[in-house]
């Protein structure tokens, strides 16, 4: 399935970019809350 690989590629793509975005808030609002885990 060939066809299929670029579309895949992309899926990862945006899987990783809401990934990175979801950890960048969340250290974010840590920061903004002077919060430490």
């Amino acid at each position: 399935m060939p066809q299929f690989a670029p579309m895949f590629s992309v899926l990862i793509f945006v899987y990783l970019w809401w990934v990175f975005i979801y950890i960048f808030c969340i250290l974010w609002w840590a920061s903004k809350r002077s919060y430490s885990f």
